[in-house]
């Protein structure tokens, strides 16, 4: 599953770090596709962090400590040009 994270700037979307790849793919494992759900707490250093998963809109990581929000933009999957 391909995603991107919203970044600081307007219009800014980057790749996920290691370790919110990590996060994302296990809550997204969760998902039955009816009901939006949200991983556990976790901490990455000194900041806690949950995740909401909701598709297609309203995924996103939660900074508890900070209380920043970043969405998660997930891309569609695709065959290719090579059909």
């Amino acid at each position: 599953m391909l995603f991107l994270v919203q970044g600081d700037d307007a219009n800014e979307w980057v790749e996920p770090l290691r370790w919110q790849r990590k996060l994302v793919n296990a809550t997204s494992a969760m998902w039955t596709g009816e009901h939006p759900v949200e991983s556990a707490p976790t901490k990455n250093h000194d900041w806690m962090y949950i995740v909401r998963i909701s598709r297609p809109y309203g995924s996103y990581i939660h900074n508890l400590t900070t209380g920043v929000q970043r969405i998660i933009h997930f891309l569609p999957e695709h065959r290719g040009h090579r059909i």
